[in-house]
């Protein structure tokens, strides 16, 4: 949900190239007036706060709400997802009944097993940001896109130069 190197990547590919972040709240704002974000703890927050500025939205955005619980997929694929759930439900349910939120949206990728949960119990809708990027992902591909040169251009050294300089200086690096 950081979306971090992706500006980066653009201006060395020419495939598509996007973050989940940014492809969350996008659609987010195509399914509804404001959204809330909800994410297990809350040293995650400047993550989502730099996208919001990024894109110019804040007045989009209904909250960003955390369970403070530190992230442990190990712990959630043994079991505790019926502490974790209803935690993740509760902050929802708030984030839509006193914040305003028509659209949740995962705070993070690895969340994706609470998205079945979430929507089965809410009457808004959830964005799973990994399977909606991917999907993403593969419509630009399908359509031909990819984005612009102009808002990302490459470096003037050829890229597999740069790559190479990149190799060469952490061999150097590892003796």
């Amino acid at each position: 949900m950081s979306d971090s190197g992706v500006d980066a990547l653009r201006s060395c590919l020419d495939i598509p190239v996007i973050g989940p972040g940014q492809t969350s709240m996008l659609c987010a704002m195509m399914m509804g007036n404001k959204f809330s974000i909800i994410t297990m703890w809350k040293s995650w927050f400047h993550l989502y706060d730099k996208n919001i500025k990024n894109l110019g939205i804040k007045d989009k955005v209904a909250s960003i709400r955390s369970i403070n619980v530190k992230p442990d997929n190990q712990s959630l694929l043994a079991g505790k997802e019926e502490e974790i759930f209803p935690l993740l439900l509760k902050a929802a349910q708030s984030a839509v009944e006193n914040d305003g939120a028509d659209v949740i949206i995962l705070g993070s990728t690895t969340m994706h097993q609470s998205h079945a949960y979430l929507t089965k119990n809410l009457n808004v809708p959830v964005i799973n940001p990994g399977p909606l990027t991917y999907k993403m992902a593969e419509t630009m591909i399908d359509a031909g896109l990819a984005h612009s040169k102009n808002a990302y251009p490459g470096s003037p050294v050829p890229k597999y130069d740069l790559f190479g300089a990149m190799m060469d200086a952490a061999r150097k690096a590892d003796r």
